[in-house]
């Protein structure tokens, strides 16, 4: 059964824009691996950002990164946030897929293994790298993940086409589960109503639980962002959790919006079971 999250909470920070956070580990573009240093966290957020259109490759780390990590640093957490690009390889001194794959590498024999909890939080495209990471790395436990609007709507548009090798070509289509998500607190949200997933809307045995936002804002007033709910390879909803914001894209990652409140509650509850 998918949950439907419905608590929400008023969060207001005051976040300096410039300047916040650190970047993932290397790997990408034959980069050497530097890994993650200083003392083992109680948390580790990895924050993947979707296409920026010439904005800040992680701009993920302006307003829900910082938000989130406050919210965690305030309910006792020591948290270590990572950012990544949207891409197969290094932006900017960030990683993009194989700095997330390498970093998620060192997370499993180095950090969880001593007892840090993991969570993911993408946006857009960066729903595309992180279920493909998360996927290469099966023995990595992820306590939960979080979708924010993911899409692989525009993969070829922006050049991704061109550099999708290493998570086995478009992402589209790429999973025939056979059933159909359906949760039952949002009936008349429109859903895709075809049994093949793509890559982003497939959540994989390794991630405990999975909130999935979806906002119903349609590009060029086209198709929607994220057009599916999300389920497990095998056709169950276990551990997934479903919310319709009916607001925009940019709304869903958006510093003191109602989304992030939401999302930091359930990550919060998720970590205190």
């Amino acid at each position: 059964m998918i949950h439907v999250v419905l608590r929400c909470r008023a969060v207001v920070l005051a976040l300096a824009l410039a300047g916040c956070g650190g970047g993932g580990g290397g790997g990408g573009g034959g980069d050497p691996y530097d890994p993650p240093d200083g003392p083992r966290p109680d948390v580790v957020l990895l924050v993947v950002s979707g296409h920026s259109f010439g904005a800040d490759p992680a701009y993920l780390r302006l307003d829900a990164g910082p938000e989130l990590e406050a919210g965690l640093v305030g309910a006792g957490y020591d948290v270590r946030t990572l950012y990544y690009v949207d891409g197969a390889s290094t932006q900017d001194g960030f990683g993009g897929f194989s700095g997330l794959v390498a970093d998620m590498e060192f997370l499993r024999d180095e950090w969880v293994v001593e007892g840090t909890r993991l969570v993911v939080v993408a946006h857009s495209h960066g729903g595309v790298w992180a279920h493909a990471a998360i996927r290469e790395v099966p023995g990595l436990p992820v306590r939960a993940l979080v979708d924010l609007d993911t899409s692989s709507f525009g993969w070829a548009l922006v050049g991704h086409d061109g550099e999708d090798g290493p998570i086995g070509g478009d992402p589209s289509d790429v999973y025939a589960i056979g059933a159909l998500a359906d949760p039952p607190a949002y009936p008349d949200v429109p859903s895709e109503e075809t049994t093949t997933y793509d890559l982003e809307d497939v959540v994989f045995d390794n991630v405990e639980d999975a909130l999935e936002v979806r906002t119903g804002d349609a590009p060029f007033d086209e198709e929607w962002y994220d057009e599916k709910w999300n389920l497990r390879t095998t056709g169950a909803a276990t551990g997934l959790w479903a919310h319709f914001s009916d607001d925009t894209h940019a709304e869903a990652h958006a510093a003191g919006g109602a989304t992030l409140a939401l999302v930091g509650d359930w990550i919060e509850a998720r970590l205190a079971e």
